[in-house]
């Protein structure tokens, strides 16, 4: 949608509401950017409105001698047809000089919108399967995305590639994401001879069963530590109970982990001491 918009402060916004809808112009939402006009980060308040405003920021500009704004289809910098090019937005001084700054660039291919670095305060976009997303993404919206299919989570992969991790995802994506990745043990537990071959990263190393379980406790693993326990015969079981309780008592002091091992230990019918 259009944009329309004065330099903040320099008018009360309540008068700048009331000339808008004097001028028929209806607004869906308020906007607060900065945007880079030479050495100068300029504050601007901004009105996302309804229908067409091309000129309109010339004529607020002369009624309140401000600095003002406007942005829509008409500033469009670079040609469609290339599937990438910039959304820009217009400044205008009292004075009549303007200036047209680049905020946007919107691509095509991945179907991102990214603010440039000639503003603040604004949110990039994806289009996942006709949905639009702001970035970066949390963990609700990649639940979403995931729902629709992997081929639209291999867009955000494209997406993080090309424009980076950090603009793409959230800290707390990216946190869990780690979290994820540090989890990733891969094991083959041989019962009879009471050991198990497991990997870790690109590292391979053969460990017994009790220090298998405490491998997995340490990356909260309860699921399979459950797995492991219940496919062990009683006598291992009373090994695994022993290394169980004993990584129990080093980790009680933190109450979180405390918490768990004890739904763990509920679950498998273990009671700690």
């Amino acid at each position: 949608m259009p944009w329309i918009g004065l330099r903040k402060g320099c008018v009360e916004e309540k008068d700048i509401e009331k000339y808008l809808m004097e001028n028929g112009i209806h607004y869906v939402r308020k906007i607060e950017l900065e945007v880079q006009v030479g050495d100068e980060w300029v504050p601007f308040l901004v009105f996302e409105v309804l229908g067409m405003i091309e000129g309109f920021a010339e004529e607020m500009s002369h009624t309140f001698n401000c600095p003002s704004l406007e942005s829509g289809p008409h500033l469009v910098l670079g040609e469609i047809s290339a599937k990438l090019w910039d959304e820009g937005a217009k400044i205008i001084f009292p004075d009549g000089s303007q200036r047209i700054i680049p905020i946007y660039t919107f691509d095509a291919f991945l179907d991102v919108r990214m603010p440039t670095n000639k503003v603040k305060g604004l949110k990039g976009q994806i289009i996942i399967a006709g949905n639009i997303f702001d970035l970066p993404l949390t963990l609700e919206d990649l639940a979403k995305i995931e729902k629709m299919g992997k081929k639209y989570i291999e867009k955000v992969e494209k997406a993080a590639s090309v424009y980076g991790v950090t603009k793409i995802l959230s800290s707390e994506v990216r946190e869990k994401l780690l979290e994820k990745e540090k989890k990733e043990i891969k094991y083959e537990v041989d019962y009879d001879a009471g050991l198990a071959i497991v990997m870790v990263g690109n590292k391979l190393q053969t460990v017994t069963i009790p220090r298998l379980v405490i491998l997995l406790a340490e990356e909260k693993m309860y699921e399979q530590i459950k797995e492991v326990y219940s496919s062990a015969p009683d006598t291992l079981k009373e090994k695994l109970k022993e290394s169980l309780l004993e990584y129990y008592e080093f980790k009680k002091a933190n109450r979180q982990e405390k918490e768990s091992l004890e739904k763990l230990f509920r679950d498998i019918g273990i009671a700690p001491n």
